[in-house]
């Protein structure tokens, strides 16, 4: 079908449309938080919105439903300039809900966009949804994207090198059903980014401040993927399917938890960010907002 050209390219995509997921209403609603979006204009967008052009073209490339490319968009214009908000999506549910907005949209993963020139791109969470390849690759089309003088604003899911590397684990291991073979999610420390940011061609790279942190639990990760299967094997009342679907979970939750420990034991005067109440481990990370000029 035509409305998964681009989606089945993207593991993480592909995932969240399998499993039904409202990406507003994930992590507590993290991405539709008001507060969350405002954090982010005022460590992103305000100290460079003078030094932006009064007409502007600005991309939101991972945008979803549009709820930070709104805020942003009428931020700007509170301050004298007209602005063209497109956001960039490979997700056809989110853009319906972003056109609703009144925002241009384009059903296009990022690096086969066909928007060839913006003044503002701004990224929220969405690099850990690509293997390391395809990162560089999208940093190399943000770059090619930017007129000169242009923005990135990227607000990256990320925490010491061990955080992520954990974090990255859990998430590919094959029974949660988010990873697919030869596709890996990355979650990437806040210099692994810059680097990469640098070969793609921006000399000026700057950690402007951070968006309020956030935490997850492997049984989170397992709801987010797999609670729409089971409800629909509830409503059918087939054994058979929920049986299969415990006992996948807990094969998920046992290897899950044991990376965790593995991991607590090998790097226990590191920064993981590893919290244990009752059985259950939450993984706190933190959301660097880089600011990247062409």
């Amino acid at each position: 079908m035509e409305e998964n050209k681009f989606a089945k390219k993207i593991t993480g995509t592909r995932a969240d449309i399998a499993a039904g997921v409202e990406i507003s209403k994930v992590y507590g609603g993290y991405f539709s938080s008001k507060k969350n979006v405002e954090e982010f204009i005022r460590i992103g967008i305000e100290p460079i919105e003078k030094n932006l052009p009064k007409e502007l073209v600005y991309l939101d490339y991972g945008g979803g439903e549009g709820i930070l490319s709104e805020e942003v968009s009428n931020h700007l214009i509170s301050k004298g300039h007209k602005v063209k908000a497109i956001v960039v999506d490979a997700n056809p549910k989110y853009l319906e809900v972003a056109k609703g907005r009144g925002l241009f949209t384009e059903l296009s993963n990022i690096q086969e966009s066909k928007i060839k020139s913006a003044n503002l791109i701004t990224m929220r969470a969405v690099i850990h949804y690509n293997n390391q390849e395809n990162q560089q690759g999208i940093f190399n089309k943000v770059f090619q994207t930017l007129t000169k003088g242009g923005y990135l604003v990227n607000q990256v899911s990320s925490g010491s090198k061990e955080n992520c590397e954990l974090r990255s684990a859990i998430v590919n291991i094959p029974s949660l059903g988010r990873a697919v073979s030869n596709e890996v999610y990355r979650w990437t420390s806040e210099s692994d980014c810059i680097e990469m940011l640098k070969k793609a061609g921006f000399k000026e790279n700057v950690l402007a401040g951070y968006a309020p942190k956030n935490d997850w639990s492997p049984e989170e990760q397992w709801d987010r993927f797999n609670k729409n299967k089971t409800e629909k094997a509830r409503e059918n009342k087939d054994e058979k399917e929920l049986k299969d679907i415990k006992e996948k979970m807990e094969k998920y939750l046992k290897e899950a938890n044991k990376l965790i420990e593995s991991y607590t034991e090998k790097f226990s005067n590191s920064n993981l960010g590893v919290i244990k109440k009752d059985e259950t481990y939450t993984i706190n990370y933190t959301y660097p907002i880089i600011i990247s000029r062409k």
